[in-house]
């Protein structure tokens, strides 16, 4: 299945893209879909969260969902586990109540699955 590979393959980049807030001082000049990624991260995902996650994707829908493909929805499922610990709040971010699980949900919810 190609195009289910594809979706996965498309879903994993977006997601990762948008734990990252826009600056202006690096090569990174795009904006988050998620106001809480703009105002409260300091550090996004960065692309290498992509190998944890695509292997672990994998084993994922293998030993949970039963099938040999991996589909957006297990890259979902598997957000909060994987970019919780890739995420740097800013100093801020606690004052305000954000937490990492709350930006991962905020991202997932607006990222849409291809």
């Amino acid at each position: 299945m190609p195009a289910a590979r594809d979706a996965a393959r498309a879903s994993f980049a977006r997601l990762v893209a948008a734990t990252r807030p826009f600056n202006p001082d690096t090569d990174w000049n795009v904006h988050s879909p998620s106001e809480l990624v703009e105002h409260g991260v300091d550090l996004g995902a960065s692309p290498r969260a992509i190998i944890c996650w695509g292997r672990l994707a994998k084993v994922w829908a293998l030993l949970v969902r039963r099938r040999t493909e991996v589909y957006p929805e297990d890259i979902q499922d598997l957000a909060i586990y994987i970019l919780g610990h890739r995420i740097w709040l800013g100093p801020h971010a606690a004052s305000h109540g954000l937490t990492t699980d709350s930006v991962v949900a905020d991202v997932v919810e607006r990222v849409a699955i291809p």
